[in-house]
């Protein structure tokens, strides 16, 4: 198993735990998690080029609706810059 598919493994289990589950209710979590999901957004925008700045922003928007507690209110971020703030 790679190093990369053990993490996903690890943080996928933890997503799905009572203790993740309270967290995430949680107005401070929830602002954390949109600023790490913006950060990623932004290095995968970087290291694209722009080139699939579409598709990272919905991929962020995506997985902001699975885990966070916000993300059903809020519009899609739209595309150019993945870059959210």
């Amino acid at each position: 198993m790679s190093r990369f598919e053990d993490i996903t493994r690890k943080a996928t289990d933890f997503l799905k735990s009572e203790q993740a589950k309270d967290a995430l209710e949680n107005q401070r979590v929830e602002d954390v998690i949109d600023r790490l999901l913006d950060c990623v957004a932004g290095v995968a925008d970087g290291l694209t080029s722009g080139k699939r700045a579409e598709k990272i922003v919905g991929s962020r928007d995506a997985t902001d609706r699975k885990i966070g507690t916000d993300g059903q209110d809020r519009p899609a971020r739209g595309t150019g810059n993945a870059t959210h703030g």
